[in-house]
């Protein structure tokens, strides 16, 4: 069923179509209708994704179950690329190296259309300040994806702990990784948050605007600028 377009947005439209385009009223209409079909055109992203803030409960839980998974193989790959790099190059190298594959994970997001709980702000927010969905709608997507997210991290962490799946060099990197977390101060580790998360960001912005899969596939690398910090 196509999305009705809230009489608000149209009586902008009509508002710009009967204004005469002459003098200084032609700007002034087409910037009123430029304002609707911006607002409808926002409306409808927000809307296309698989998991929109009216979507049903199932949905929500696939796809943030699928997002959780998706985003630990892009972690899975960033410490198994260290730990084998790490033999041959600098740790501080290996590292980078091996971040530049966290983009991975972000492929199958973008593909799978699975739904990641730090790319859920800015499309939502956007739709209920527009009025085309309802707080309560996003705070449950907020709640069922970040849940779901967490068991999917947590089942794929629990079958890649099992011993012989991962070789000792990626293991080790992977502790490496979790120590340089943890040993953060709380400036530093809120610093590096709002980073990560404005490059999160960008990246869901670049992905809504993009026309194809291929144009989306071609930021996925973006979020491994998040991951590139050197290990302590």
């Amino acid at each position: 069923m196509a999305n009705r377009v809230p009489p608000r947005f149209g009586r902008w439209e009509r508002r710009a179509k009967r204004t005469s385009w002459t003098g200084g009223r032609c700007a002034t209409s087409g910037r009123a209708l430029d304002r609707a079909r911006a607002a409808r055109d926002l409306a409808g992203q927000s809307r296309g994704r698989a998991a929109s803030p009216g979507a049903p409960r199932p949905v929500l839980a696939a796809t943030g179950l699928l997002g959780g998974f998706h985003v630990t193989l892009g972690l899975l790959a960033l410490v198994v690329t260290t730990g084998a790099l790490a033999e041959a190059v600098p740790a501080p190298t290996a590292h980078v190296l091996g971040s530049l594959t966290f983009g991975i994970g972000f492929v199958f997001l973008t593909v799978g259309r699975s739904e990641l709980f730090t790319e859920n702000f800015l499309i939502p927010v956007a739709a209920v300040l527009s009025g085309h969905a309802a707080k309560r709608s996003v705070a449950r997507l907020w709640v069922i994806t970040f849940g779901l997210n967490l068991a999917g991290i947590a089942l794929f962490v629990v079958l890649a702990s099992i011993p012989g799946v991962l070789e000792p060099e990626a293991l080790q990197a992977a502790g490496e990784l979790a120590d340089t977390l943890a040993e953060r101060d709380l400036p530093a580790g809120a610093a590096s948050a709002v980073l990560g998360g404005a490059v999160i960001t960008v990246f869901t912005w670049l992905a809504e605007a993009a026309e194809s899969d291929l144009t989306r596939l071609s930021s996925s690398p973006l979020p491994s600028a998040s991951s590139c910090w050197p290990p302590a």
